[in-house]
């Protein structure tokens, strides 16, 4: 990913394969979306409560910011569904970048 990927836990234990799947899932949207500008990952555990993680993302895109939410027992499934928002939020985004360029040169 060339743009910055920062992640935070907050009560949850460190895990190289999360941090591992949570980079993978990020370079997938820079692949959807190239001109990300940043992408902040916070895990937070809730020690033994059910939806015992809460994954939050905001992406920085030029002029807005996208944040979604994953909620799961198990961090893993928290953070694919956190990015399975991110990623439908940053397809609309970018459909929407598209039709605001092509009603500047007038084509439909």
């Amino acid at each position: 990913m060339n743009s910055p990927l920062q992640i935070t836990l907050r009560d949850a234990p460190r895990s190289d394969a999360l941090a591992t799947r949570i980079r993978e899932q990020a370079a997938r949207l820079e692949r959807l979306f190239a001109d990300i500008v940043s992408c902040r990952v916070s895990i937070k555990g809730h020690g033994g409560t059910i939806g015992a993680f809460t994954v939050q993302i905001d992406l920085q895109v030029p002029g807005e910011e996208i944040v979604t939410v994953g909620v799961n027992a198990d961090a893993h499934l928290a953070v694919r569904e956190a990015f399975g928002h991110a990623a439908r939020q940053l397809q609309k985004y970018a459909q929407r970048l598209r039709g605001y360029k092509h009603s500047l040169t007038g084509a439909v």
